[in-house]
């Protein structure tokens, strides 16, 4: 499986949109609700890996997201 690497999580009322990247080629999901869209990144295996920039809309803390 090619790795997923976070590129941002963004939010729009209970909506969560976040873009990956796979290989060369970006990707992205949407998901309602905190439990859906964790859900989502453990379905689609998105990782983080610490030190590299992100994006995501004021207050999201990727951690909160990406941890178990």
């Amino acid at each position: 499986m090619a790795e997923r690497e976070l590129i941002s999580i963004f939010q729009r009322g209970s909506w969560f949109k976040v873009t990956f990247l796979t290989g060369n080629r970006m990707e992205y999901f949407k998901a309602q609700g905190v439990a859906k869209t964790r859900e989502a990144i453990k379905y689609y295996g998105v990782k983080h890996t610490p030190g590299n920039p992100y994006t995501a809309t004021v207050g999201i803390d990727v951690k909160f997201f990406l941890g178990k």
